[in-house]
């Protein structure tokens, strides 16, 4: 009974010092109308007086200086204040809450929100030597939402949130900020955990490490992540060994949904090794793409053999894109650049292939370009099944001593066009280039297939006038060159028309189920209806 009464006071007094709603047995109560005390933060009300209010709003375990607030350790119990369910804690925009203080924490309980307006600090949580230590900023239990126009600010090295088994957060509005140096991701999503971010920010965290980094910005560990809108931007994953999703990492048994919002600005860079999916790097998990943006990011290394999707990377697992754009992103640096836009990829060595189901959005403007070639300026397709129905592959391009797809590159992998369009896109290449719409490959023994039964791949500009659609093979210097292929290059690999459908190249009627070839002429197919 103590311990209700504590808890039962604590939430009157952060209700009736903020003017919030507060559910009770009788019901939604509105408290502080009237003649009570008013809003923190509202009218103008000078810094000290705002500061105060939080004070009060923390059961008085804490100082204040100017403007600043800082949780005591004689808080609570073991240094913790809760803010229990139905209850708004509010940080006006300006005043600091600093929480970063040995043996604090500020932990939001089932249904509590955490408007920040104005600043708050915390510790990181992780491992410290054979210890794990929980940061400052805790998601206690159930769902809770984090809103607000301020920033909340990593002060330590490790996660400025983790959000586990039994939680939910929301984050919609205020910026979440990390550090150049960190050791962690700086949100972290793990087993069975839910994020959803509606909008505010992710942004200024690098994961640096010895061995192998990822997810810069997110992290999703056999969990779910759901960006509705909001950016993840700035972010970076920097290891020695390899790197995956500078923004984003999504691992096995996780989900991650994309309906709104950018990640943008991202890198995944490596040393020595590899560098995976500068924007959002997937490895045996699901993305499912509808809409938002997914632009300007960079999978780059140094001494590496290639680097990977410098927008998206996805090995084994499923991704589904119904929306939105994979726009101006860029793999550079090692010997090969593999995917400037999006690098798919089966796991051979463990008997893993994967899927790419593409019916609707953009993949334009990005670039693979990397010291001995570039691969697959839009899309790189590998061990696994790409079917594409709707959407736009287009201005992409694949650049170096070979350049190979601007478009599309599939290696040993099955490539069924329904519909859409590839277009606009160049290989270009100093000793060859080839395939500058898609390019068909075999690896490790496995030849590619390509059916195209519905959709556009326009041919060169001297073969159909195509304009600025085009497909064109290029030299080093970007000017248009003789190499084969165009629209389609098929090698030795097999591509034919579908079935029952009306096809044309270079407008001349084709049959069905007949090989298409190599081919620089435009390549239409209407589907039967």
């Amino acid at each position: 009974m103590e311990r209700f009464t504590r808890r039962a006071a604590l939430a009157l007094v952060l209700a009736v010092v903020f003017g919030l709603a507060m559910t009770g047995c009788a019901g939604v109560q509105q408290a502080g109308g009237g003649s009570g005390p008013r809003a923190a933060g509202g009218g103008g009300a000078p810094a000290v007086g705002n500061a105060d209010a939080v004070v009060r709003a923390l059961g008085g375990k804490a100082t204040v200086d100017g403007a600043t607030v800082t949780l005591t350790a004689d808080a609570a119990p073991r240094g913790r204040v809760d803010v229990p369910g139905g209850v708004t804690l509010i940080v006006p925009e300006d005043v600091t809450l600093d929480l970063t203080a040995a043996g604090v924490a500020l932990e939001l309980r089932h249904g509590a929100v955490l408007t920040v307006d104005g600043t708050v600090k915390a510790r990181g949580h992780g491992d410290r030597g054979n210890n794990r230590v929980d940061g400052s900023l805790r998601i206690g239990d159930g769902e809770v939402v984090i809103n607000g126009s301020g920033t909340i600010r990593l002060a330590s090295k490790g996660e400025l949130l983790n959000v586990g088994s039994g939680r939910k957060l929301t984050l919609d509005g205020a910026i979440l900020t990390g550090l150049e140096d960190n050791d962690r991701s700086l949100v972290d999503v793990n087993n069975g955990g839910e994020f959803i971010l509606k909008s505010g920010a992710i942004t200024g965290n690098t994961r640096v490490s010895d061995d192998w980094a990822n997810g810069g910005g997110v992290n999703v560990h056999k969990a779910a992540f759901t960006m509705e809108g909001g950016q993840i931007s700035g972010n970076a994953a920097s290891g020695k060994g390899g790197s995956g999703g500078g923004g984003v990492f999504v691992g096995g048994g996780s989900v991650f949904t994309m309906n709104g919002g950018a990640i943008t600005l991202n890198r995944a860079t490596g040393n020595t090794g590899d560098a995976h999916g500068g924007g959002v790097g997937v490895q045996r998990g699901r993305f499912v793409m509808r809409g938002g943006s997914i632009a300007g990011n960079a999978a780059q290394g140094d001494t590496g053999d290639n680097n990977y999707g410098g927008g998206v990377s996805v090995e084994g697992g499923e991704f589904l894109m119904s929306g939105g754009a994979i726009k101006e992103n860029a793999v550079t640096g090692g010997k090969w650049a593999i995917g400037g836009g999006a690098y798919v990829s089966g796991l051979l060595d463990e008997g893993e292939d994967v899927s790419f189901v593409m019916s609707g959005g953009a993949v334009s403007g990005n670039v693979a370009k990397g010291k001995t070639g570039g691969s697959g300026g839009g899309l790189s397709l590998r061990l696994g099944d790409f079917t594409m129905s709707g959407g736009m592959i287009s201005l992409n391009s694949a650049q170096g001593g070979e350049g190979q797809a601007g478009g599309v590159k599939v290696d040993g992998g099955v490539f069924t066009m329904r519909g859409g369009t590839i277009g606009g896109n160049s290989a270009e290449g100093s000793v060859e280039r080839y395939g500058a719409g898609v390019c068909l490959d075999a690896v490790r023994g496995r030849k590619s297939t390509f059916t195209l039964s519905g959709g556009t791949i326009y041919g060169s500009a001297a073969a159909a006038k195509a304009g600025a659609n085009a497909n064109e093979t290029r030299d080093g210097s970007g000017k248009p060159a003789a190499g084969p292929g165009a629209a389609l290059y098929a090698g030795d690999s097999a591509a034919k028309w579908g079935e029952g459908g009306v096809y044309t190249k270079g407008g001349v009627p084709q049959a069905g189920g007949s090989d298409i070839g190599n081919t620089d002429a435009t390549l239409i197919a209407t589907p039967a209806k």
